[in-house]
C-alpha cells in the first residue's frame, strides 16, 4: 500500500497536480500508509513546489534530525533543487566540504551550477581532486556524472583535467579517449580535436587492450570516411 501510495503522490506531483498531490500525501499519512522518514522528502517537495518554503524547510529538518547522514543531506539537497532552490542546497551542502564525501561534493557541484556559479562548481571539484590525492581518479568521475546530464562542453574540461593528472599511462589514455567522445557528442563535425585526442590516448598506451577497444569505440561516433583511425 506504501509504495502504491507514494506513486500516485509522486504522479500527481509531476502533472504539476501539486495541491492534489499534497492532500493525497496527508490523507494517506492520516491513515498510517505513508510513515516512513522519506516520505518527508517527497511531502517537503511538495510543500516547496506550493511555495511554502518555511513550511518545506521544517519538514526537512525533521526528517534530518532523525538521519543527518551524507546520503540524507544529499536527499534533502536534491529535493531543493528539483523546486528551483538550489540556493539552499548550496547552504545546506557546504559545511560538508571538508568531509570529502564524493556523493555530497558531486550534488553541491550541482547546486553551484544550477545557481549560477559553474566557475566556484569546477573550483569545489579542483579543491576535492587535489586533497584527495587522486585527481585523474576525481575529474573521471566528474566528467562521467556530467556526461550523465548531459552536459558534453563540461565533461569535456572534466576530462581534459583527468588526462593531465592521470595516475598511469593507461588512466590519462582513457580520460583522453572519454574527452573525445564528449568532443563528438557536442558536435560531430569536429573531427580534428577529436582525433588528436584519440591519437594522444593510443601514444600513451597503444598496446593496452582496453584503450585500444574504447578508441575503436568512440571511433564509431564519427561520420564513416572522415577520419584515418577507421
Amino acid at each position: 500500500p506504501a509504495a502504491a501510495a507514494r506513486e500516485a503522490v509522486q504522479a500527481l506531483e509531476r502533472r504539476r497536480f501539486v495541491e492534489a498531490a499534497r492532500r493525497l500525501f496527508e490523507e494517506n499519512v492520516s491513515q498510517g500508509v505513508l510513515t516512513q522518514a522519506r516520505d518527508r522528502i517527497l511531502l517537503g517537495r511538495l510543500q516547496a513546489q506550493a511555495g511554502q518554503f518555511d513550511a518545506a524547510e521544517a519538514t526537512f529538518e525533521q526528517f534530518l534530525a532523525k538521519d543527518r547522514t551524507g546520503a540524507t543531506l544529499v536527499a534533502v539537497a536534491e529535493a531543493w533543487m528539483d523546486v528551483g532552490k538550489a540556493d539552499r542546497a548550496v547552504a545546506l551542502l557546504r559545511p560538508l566540504e571538508a568531509g570529502r564525501d564524493e556523493d555530497v561534493l558531486l550534488a553541491l557541484g550541482r547546486a553551484l551550477r544550477e545557481s549560477g556559479q559553474p566557475d566556484e562548481e569546477f573550483e569545489t571539484y579542483r579543491r576535492w581532486a587535489v586533497a584527495s590525492g587522486r585527481e585523474g581518479a576525481v575529474w573521471m568521475r566528474v566528467g562521467n556524472t556530467l556526461s550523465e546530464i548531459p552536459d558534453a562542453a563540461r565533461a569535456r574540461q572534466a576530462f581534459a583535467e583527468a588526462a593531465r593528472s592521470g595516475a598511469t599511462p593507461v588512466d590519462k589514455a582513457m580520460a583522453h579517449a572519454a574527452c573525445a567522445q564528449s568532443i563528438l557528442v557536442a558536435d560531430r563535425s569536429a573531427l580534428a580535436s577529436a582525433e588528436r585526442e584519440l591519437v594522444s590516448a593510443l601514444d600513451l598506451a597503444g598496446k593496452d587492450m582496453l584503450v585500444i577497444a574504447t578508441v575503436e569505440e568512440v571511433a564509431r561516433l564519427a561520420p564513416k570516411g572522415t577520419h584515418s583511425l577507421e
